[in-house]
């Protein structure tokens, strides 16, 4: 038996004569005409599905369509032929699709889910958190009071990474990277994160059953992201995980000081064993504060008793001076009190002064007239 074998038939204008391809699941379309054209599809010699375009006549379908406008698709939808704005994929699973996905609104469930600064090509990666392909033309990044649209199709579950935004490369103001749509509303956002390091990026994952913000040595954009937490160590090196740097292996695998030293992990090193200062000294000899050594004691055959206000040090055998915190060296001596301590005399004697320079100020005051014709009587006498 036969197998029914299918052919797509297409013209790219009612001139052309119509050709045979045969095709597994899509064609080129550099052959089709913007203006007028038809595609078939036969089985066998049967034609059982067909549609057209411009000055063309269907045989089985009489619906026209203008198909010169940029980026419109035609569909069959509840048997019912539609003309929309469409984006299509260049990919054979995409072509397979008979009926495209409904265009939902833009931007929502687009989320940031990865951005790189301190690079010489940053890039803000998007992820499509729906089940549903969506539109981004609608969608924009703000950064900084800065704008930047975005266009095309993203399929659910799928990233996308724009390298149009101009990220600082470690700022200091923590500025927010921001989606949103049209009319301004945001629908996603993060804080970058300053002390950036070069060459890793900050990406979304999930810790403990939560979404965090974790700082990755492997960027991926547009693709799904990896937590790395270190760098990648050369040939013969390995990760200090209490630094991050990159030591030799020998340094944290089997590696035995010698006597004396132990081993820095920190840096994989041996490092010589700190030792410590006396504490005891032996007979005869007593332990040195200020260096930290042990001197030899004076003989006590040839001391001698300490004069008057000194005593003898029992570590050092010799004379110190008698501290004296008793405060009997400086014994208060009582004031006797003068009549002038008394506060009765001092208030009476200061309202007697003020009595008297009332009265002189009252005598002044009644013969004014009197005092001035004196003292001019005076100054004239001078100038004469």
């Amino acid at each position: 038996m036969v197998e029914p074998r299918l052919v797509l038939y297409f013209s790219s204008s009612p001139e052309a004569a119509d050709l045979a391809d045969e095709y597994l699941y899509g064609f080129s379309s550099s052959g089709l005409a913007s203006t007028a054209g038809r595609i078939q599809l036969a089985k066998d010699e049967d034609i059982i599905s067909e549609i057209c375009w411009g000055k063309n006549t269907c045989e089985n379908f009489h619906s026209k369509f203008k198909t010169n406008a940029d980026n419109t698709s035609v569909h069959l939808v509840d048997g019912i032929y539609s003309q929309e704005k469409y984006y299509p994929v260049s990919t054979p699973s995409a072509l397979q699709k008979a009926i495209p996905d409904p265009i939902y609104p833009p931007c929502e469930n687009i989320i940031i889910t990865e951005y790189q600064s301190y690079t010489d090509l940053p890039f803000v990666e998007i992820y499509n958190n729906s089940a549903i392909t969506r539109d981004i033309s609608g969608c924009q990044i703000r950064y900084k009071n800065t704008v930047w649209r975005l266009s095309g199709l993203i399929s659910p579950g799928a990233y996308y990474a724009s390298y149009d935004i101009k990220l600082s490369k470690n700022p200091s103001t923590m500025p927010a990277i921001q989606i949103i749509d049209e009319q301004g509303n945001v629908i996603d956002e993060v804080t970058q994160a300053d002390k950036q390091r070069k060459d890793t990026s900050m990406i979304l994952v999930a810790d403990g059953g939560k979404m965090v913000w974790k700082r990755s040595y492997v960027p991926t954009p547009s693709a799904e992201n990896i937590f790395q937490e270190f760098q990648t160590c050369p040939e013969g090196k390995v990760i200090n995980p209490l630094t991050g740097n990159c030591i030799k292996e020998t340094a944290t695998t089997n590696l035995i000081c010698p006597e004396g030293k132990y081993l820095n992990i920190l840096t994989g090193r041996c490092k010589t064993i700190e030792t410590k200062k006396t504490t005891t000294c032996k007979d005869g000899y007593y332990l040195n504060p200020l260096t930290g050594r042990c001197k030899k004691k004076t003989s006590a055959k040839t001391l001698t008793e300490c004069k008057e206000g000194y005593e003898r040090n029992p570590e050092t055998n010799r004379c110190r001076k008698i501290a004296k915190n008793s405060g009997d060296e400086y014994k208060i001596k009582p004031i006797k009190e003068t009549k002038y301590d008394n506060p009765q005399i001092f208030v009476a004697t200061g309202a007697i002064i003020g009595l008297v320079i009332l009265a002189v100020v009252c005598v002044c005051f009644q013969f004014r007239k009197e005092i001035k014709k004196r003292i001019m009587r005076l100054c004239h006498r001078r100038k004469s």
